[in-house]
């Protein structure tokens, strides 16, 4: 699904991406940013997907390999980090 129906579905439920940034703790900007795959998150994607009643899955069927990739990178970066601290203190 891409942010163009994100939206439509929305609107057939009422809903804009102010009003669950709010209930998320967001800003409509990131809602917007997640709906459009420029940003990751997998609780805004949630919250975008139960406010269409449609699992994640259906909405994002690309989310699990950004997800997966994110993570990869982020433990990349995480253990570089690590080994440059350890290599001080030894």
């Amino acid at each position: 699904m891409n942010s163009k129906d994100i939206q439509k579905q929305l609107k057939e439920n009422s809903i804009n991406y102010s009003m669950i940034a709010e209930a998320v703790g967001v800003s409509p900007a990131h809602v917007r940013n997640v709906a459009e795959r420029i940003f990751v998150s997998r609780r805004v994607a949630i919250a975008i997907a139960t406010a269409i009643n449609l699992p994640l899955y259906e909405v994002f069927p690309d989310y699990k390999n950004k997800v997966a990739k994110v993570k990869k990178e982020a433990r990349k970066k995480t253990v570089s980090r690590l080994k440059k601290q350890i290599s001080k203190i030894a």
